[in-house]
């Protein structure tokens, strides 16, 4: 009898071992469950945040590439002028002043990328969308990188050329101030004048068209990394 109480307590035990193993695995199945359920809550705000980023890139960089689209065919225009023979320095100072001089100052709003990397989110996603998300930032910093170092040359030039007299291009100033003509000696300066300005201008050009050039690559990026980011929504 005592055998068969033990069989029976013993087979009891089990069964409780049992139950109570299947219980927690049914826990961590749940657990499992709400935690994939609120990474995908998570990846899938991430995904709409991405699209309207890249939207609001595609706008900005289409927006910088007319403005200097604009400037870039202002200064070729310039360079036509040059054609014709022996033009007076202070005629082609005067038609200098044609080109754009102001830089664009290239700065992005969006960070949701950022976001992902520095918080280490971006794991969330296939790897292919998160190599092509880290290779898209890349791109835009390098653009970010090159537009300020060229347009900061660019800009060391036309402060010194500034100095040189260059805001007084047409002379007008000193038309009726002949003594202050002779003391500053703005004549003799305009040769440096005209120099440092073409400088400021072939670097500012330079740095125009290679920003058109990476922004409309930045573009293409965006578009292809858009579709990734739709098929990645769709699949949820």
């Amino acid at each position: 009898m005592t055998e068969n109480k033990f069989s029976k307590y013993l087979m009891y035990a089990i069964g409780e071992i049992v139950l109570v193993v299947i219980g927690i695995l049914i826990a961590l199945q749940i657990n499992n469950w709400n935690e994939n359920r609120k990474l995908q809550t998570t990846k899938h705000i991430y995904l709409e945040q991405l699209l309207a980023d890249f939207e609001a890139d595609k706008d900005y960089a289409k927006s910088a590439i007319i403005s200097l689209d604009s400037s870039i065919v202002k200064y070729n225009k310039y360079n036509e002028i040059f054609k014709v023979p022996n033009l007076p320095l202070e005629s082609i100072l005067i038609k200098i002043g044609d080109n754009s001089f102001t830089t664009l100052d290239l700065e992005f709003k969006t960070s949701t990328i950022k976001s992902l990397i520095n918080t280490g989110d971006i794991r969330l996603f296939d790897p292919l969308l998160a190599q092509t998300l880290a290779y898209y930032e890349g791109i835009k910093s390098q653009t970010l990188m090159h537009t300020d170092l060229n347009y900061d040359n660019a800009r060391n030039i036309l402060e010194s050329a500034g100095m040189e007299g260059a805001i007084s291009l047409g002379l007008e100033r000193f038309n009726n101030q002949p003594e202050l003509a002779r003391v500053t000696e703005i004549k003799n300066r305009l040769p440096n004048v005209f120099l440092k300005l073409e400088a400021y201008l072939n670097i500012k050009n330079f740095g125009d068209v290679q920003a058109v050039q990476e922004l409309s690559q930045l573009i293409k990026v965006a578009d292809s990394t858009i579709v990734l980011i739709e098929e990645e929504i769709k699949k949820q």
